[in-house]
């Protein structure tokens, strides 16, 4: 039998995209307890998360430096200033030179169902 939803809201909110790394600028594997730390601050901004798979990306620095290394993209429901705050947040956390995050999408549909 189908679930029925008692509502459906659309929410003028975006979800973004932010790319954390899964190792240190010395090339030392972050443990799970310390990727844990960083996605409990995220949830206290927003009240959640999604994390994704780690791909690998590659970037050439502004002063010529090439990097390769592995990102987690984690998907975050959340106005600008609060993605900017977890921006600045995950160059602290993490000791990054760079975040990158992008738009995913301008508006979230969240349909509550009832059992």
């Amino acid at each position: 039998m189908a679930r029925k939803y008692s509502n459906q809201k659309i929410h003028n909110i975006p979800v973004w995209v932010i790319y954390v790394p899964t190792h240190s600028n010395k090339k030392r594997k972050y443990s799970i307890a310390y990727h844990q730390r960083w996605d409990a601050k995220v949830r206290e901004i927003t009240g959640g998360l999604t994390i994704g798979k780690s791909v690998k990306g590659h970037w050439i620095s502004p002063d010529g430096e090439t990097f390769v290394e592995n990102m987690i993209p984690v998907q975050i429901c959340c106005d600008t200033e609060q993605i900017v705050t977890i921006s600045d947040m995950t160059a602290q956390h993490y000791n990054q030179k760079a975040v990158m995050f992008f738009m995913l999408t301008k508006n979230v549909v969240i349909c509550n169902y009832q059992d």
